[in-house]
Order: structure tokens, then sequence, then C-alpha cells
């Protein structure tokens, strides 16, 4: 066993734990059962001052196998998006895991600069090492925006209730401070028990946020059909591309179900690309479109492509109303890096040529919501619906309703699914306002402004159903719709006051002591 006790191994040894209960943490929907310790191995490695360049290194180990494990999909979407075969798909994974949560052991070497040069004592250094974690959270760029703050999102708990406050990132400095607390120096039936205090009192003030909402004074039925087709672009491969729109059209209209067997809804939703063509001019595809929508008799709401008077081509939203008439369209604004457009290549235009199939789509302007009677529906298309801010525009633009349409074929069967749709779905808290998603492989159903999810659906197979969605005609904005942006700020000022506030000098029957000691020695 003297091996364990080798700086290296003990290195190696737990940042690997630290990333294997961080994978076991996000693997919704099964509850995340490792969150009030998964950073435990790699802080108390941390904790031991083993110097900075150990301090990254471990850190980076620890999110290297965090980011290898909990988003292995990656490697499944390579394949199937960049046509990447076998190796290099697993080659992208690997570049994608080298740098999509270089936060953490960033985070971990400012802490560990800052707490060596102010000396503070441990309670001071374990909270600092909290809020640098947050902080960085907050602020470092990522792909996928997510933290551990919406692992709550799926826990089964009530603490997601306070998300209206703190949104769901605020929620990630909770988790942080529970896996600090292990380290804190007491006792393990201690800090089991204060953890599980901390846990059983952020549940019932969760309990209680929620009772502050008014019920809801409107409702709108929608039909939303999970069709769960391949993407459109690997029929057009086989197929040849007019074929491919005729049979993914043909795929909705004949699998959607709407006002015979299901009860005639408000609103038909589809999902996102589910009509691939140009929803904004005329063609026999659009034709056939507004003959669907006529023999139904039922507004429909659907994703579909756009190209403006300037030929640029954009990812869109489309509403049809009931007699086949193109009454609003909504084009995506925040596009997925090397899927909807290619990083930097406006500042290096030679990146295209190492990357020439990544498509440009443009981004839209507007937050204008989509009316339909006393529903004001904010729209955000796939990849929108991890960041607040979009939805802080969708509020101040008048929205009482979400609605986020997606594809997801491209992630394959894998844990994508519910990681895409749980940390859309959070909206719907931090706003308090119904989100309504549907995909095409799923995650699909509705939450209500108080948390409810309404559908709890398969995934990975054709489903549909006519849902009820109620809602508060006039909504209040949340605490986070309005202050939420500062958080960060925030976190940045109480970090300074615990660094700089200065240290309690030594009380006072401890100097006694001292002196009594020395005045002793000396007789």
């Amino acid at each position: 066993m003297d091996i364990l006790r080798k700086p290296a191994v003990k290195l190696l040894l737990l940042s690997v734990l630290s990333g294997v209960l961080m994978i076991c943490t996000w693997r919704p929907p099964e509850p995340p059962w490792t969150l009030a310790f998964c950073f435990v191995p790699l802080w108390y490695y941390w904790m031991g001052n083993p110097g900075m360049w150990r301090v990254f290194l471990s850190g980076w180990i620890a999110q290297f196998v965090f980011s290898a494990g909990a988003f292995y999909w990656v490697a499944q979407t390579a394949d199937l998006f960049f046509g990447a075969p076998g190796i290099q798909a697993y080659l992208y994974l690997v570049a994608f895991s080298c740098v999509a949560h270089i936060s953490y052991p960033v985070a971990g070497v400012c802490w560990y600069f800052v707490q060596k040069k102010l000396k503070l004592s441990r309670a001071r250094t374990l909270i600092l090492l909290v809020l640098t974690t947050e902080f960085f959270d907050m602020f470092f760029p990522r792909i996928f925006p997510l933290n551990f703050g919406d692992v709550w999102m799926w826990s089964g708990l009530e603490v997601a209730q306070l998300a209206d406050i703190t949104g769901f990132a605020g929620l990630g400095l909770l988790t942080y401070a529970l896996n600090a607390i292990w380290l804190s120096g007491g006792k393990p039936w201690r800090a089991l028990a204060l953890n599980s205090a901390v846990v059983a009192a952020a549940s019932g003030l969760g309990a209680l946020n929620v009772l502050r909402w008014s019920e809801p004074d409107a409702n709108i039925k929608a039909h939303v059909l999970q069709v769960f087709i391949e993407p459109i672009e690997m029929i057009m491969q086989r197929e040849g591309a007019k074929k491919a729109i005729e049979i993914t059209i043909g795929e909705f209209f004949n699998r959607n179900r709407t006002a015979f067997e299901l009860g005639k809804p408000d609103l038909m939703i589809w999902s996102e690309t589910a009509m691939p063509f140009d929803v904004g001019h005329e063609s026999e595809y659009i034709s056939a479109l507004q003959k669907y929508v006529r023999d139904q008799g039922v507004p429909l709401l659907t994703g579909g492509y756009r190209y403006n008077d300037a030929h640029v081509k954009h990812n869109s939203a489309a509403l049809f109303a009931a007699d086949g008439r193109l009454l609003q369209t909504y084009d995506k604004h925040m596009l997925m890096p090397f899927g909807e457009y290619l990083p930097l290549e406006n500042y290096f235009p030679i990146v295209r040529q190492w990357a020439p199939n990544i498509p440009v789509y443009g981004s839209g302007k507007d937050f204008n919501p989509i009316v339909l009677r006393d529903a004001r529906m904010g729209p955000s298309i796939c990849y929108e619906s991890l960041f607040p801010d979009h939805y802080r525009q969708l509020t101040n633009a008048g929205a009482n309703v979400f609605f986020n349409i997606t594809s997801d074929a491209w992630f394959g069967k894998s844990t994508e699914a519910y990681m895409h749709g749980y940390g859309g779905l959070e909206r719907a808290i931090e706003f308090r306002r119904p989100m309504i998603r549907v995909g095409d492989t799923g995650l699909t159903t509705v939450v209500l402004a108080d948390g409810t999810q309404q559908e709890n659906p398969p995934i990975w197979e054709l489903w549909q159903s006519a849902i009820d969605v109620p809602f508060i005609t006039n909504p209040p904005h949340t605490i986070f719709d309005t202050y939420g942006r500062w958080w960060p700020w925030l976190t940045a000022l109480v970090w300074a006051g615990v660094a700089l506030y200065p240290q309690r000098a030594p009380k006072a029957k401890t100097r006694r002591n001292l002196k009594s000691r020395s005045t002793s020695k000396a007789a």
C-alpha cells in the first residue's frame, strides 16, 4: 500500500475519483446522488497544499474524466453530423474533453494562489474555494453552459423551486457548499448531519417559495408531436434533397393525430426543422403544408428554414393560422457552435478550409412573442434554451408562455436528450412561465410555472399528446429575471469580502495562556 502514498499516484487517484463521481451526478434522469460529495476527493487533495501546478493538473484530470464520461455523446454527434469515421469521432470527444470544463482547474489555481498569499483560516479557505468555483462557473465560456446547479432540476427535491431567486447557476453555490462541509475538519457524522440539515432547509424554503405565485387565469391546449425520424440531412445522403423533403413532411402529415383522436387542441407544435424547406416563400411544399393545416382546422407552430432578402439561411419557427396563412416567423438567435456556424471564421478565414462542411446560418434580431389569443409565446430553438439571458429578452417583450423546439436526433440514444431537455425546462421555474418543449426524439413535455411536469413521456419513439398549459396572462417578473444578471458580480463582491476582510486577532484567553506559559518557562 506504500504506492498509494506516492504524490503522483495520490494526485491521479483522487482526481479520477472526483471525475467519476461528477459523472454519476450528471446521469439524468437518474437522481444525482453524488452531488454533495463529488468534489470532495479533488478538494481534499488541494487542501493538502500540493503546489499550484499539481492543483491545475489534478483539476484538469478530473474535468477531463467528467467531460469524457458525461458528454460521451459528442463522439456520436461527430459521427452523424460531421461524418467523422471511427477513431476520428473519438478524437473530437478527446479535444472537447480537454477544454470543456477547464474552468474548474483554472478556479482551483486562482483560489490556491490567493489563499496561500493571504494565509487564511481553514473555514475562510473553504468559503473562498466555494465562491471561486461558483464565480468561474458563471463567467467562464462553455459550448454547453451547464453547471452543478442544474442537477437540482432532476433531484426530485423542492430545492429547485428557489431558482426563481438564484437561477439554477446560483444553486451551484449550494452544491459546492455541501461538498466543502465535508472538508471543514469536523467528524464525518457531523458533516453528514449538517449536509442533511442544509438540504432539508433549502427544500422547505423552496416549497414555501412556490406558494407565492398566483393561480393561472388562462389556458391553451397544445398538441405536441414527437415524430422520431432521422434528421433531413441524413435522409438526403441516401435519397437526394427532393425525396428527403417528401419523406420528412409525409412522416409528419401521416403520424400527426390531432383533431379526431386526441380532441381538438388550440395549437399543434412540431419540432425544429420539421418542415425542411423555406417557410417564408411560396413553393409546392408550402402549398402542401397549408392544405394540411386547413384540413386539420388547427393552427400549426413548426420548425423550418427561412431565407431573408439577402438569401441568408435561418433556422426558424413559423406559425400558420387554421386557414393555412403564415402569421409569424421567428429566426434563431443563439447559433450552435460548429453546428450552425464556425467559430473564429470572421477573424481567421483559413479555418473554413479545415472544416468546409460546417453550415452557415444567419442570426435572428427580434424577440417578438408568437401570439395566439391570450398566449404570448416566447420562442426558442434548440441550443437557445440553455441561456437565461435569452428568456429575459422574451419576458421583456411580454412573453407569458415559453416554447422550445429542438432536434436531438444527432446525439443518438444518449443522456444528451435528458441533459438538454432538463437544461431548457429549468427556465419555467426561473421565470415562472410554462415551458412547452417539443423534440423529434424527446424530451417532449410541458413544465408549468410551479415546476409541475405535465407529461412524463418515453423518448426515442413516436409519441404525441394534447396537453393543457395553464398560464398567467400578465405574470410578474421573478427576482432572478430582474436581478439575476448581477448575481455573478455579487458573488465577486462576497469573494472580495471573504478574502480581504482582516483576520481575527487571537482571543484574549489564548494570549493570557501563552503569556503564563512563557513566564513559567522563565522561572
